[in-house]
């Protein structure tokens, strides 16, 4: 997926793509950017919302692009990568956890 969108279009294509194939209304689309500036996790969460999908972003730095293109907006409002990387990867399995939770529960 990631090559032949890359090739026949343009990389920041890459997951907008994914989710204009795959998304649905009602679905979460989350968008994961170190630096809030990634253009192609924006693609993506501008195309998620025009398809009624929930977007959530997590970012670092102010958030940046990234963070404006989300209806839930994570900042971890640190300039150095790693501390941003340690907690999004704590926030990702939280969430995990949260959902893993509710689904058993039903």
């Amino acid at each position: 997926m990631l090559t032949s969108v890359a090739n026949d279009t343009a990389y920041n294509r890459v997951f907008a793509r994914q989710v204009e194939a795959l998304g649905r209304a009602g679905d979460v689309a989350l968008g994961i950017s170190t630096s809030g500036a990634s253009a192609n996790v924006v693609a993506a969460l501008e195309v998620a919302r025009a398809r009624g999908l929930l977007t959530i972003a997590l970012t670092g730095r102010d958030g940046g692009p990234v963070g404006r293109a989300a209806a839930i907006h994570v900042n971890v409002p640190s300039e150095v990568t790693a501390r941003v990387q340690e907690v999004h990867r704590t926030l990702l399995h939280v969430m995990c956890d949260i959902v893993e939770r509710s689904l058993v529960d039903h």
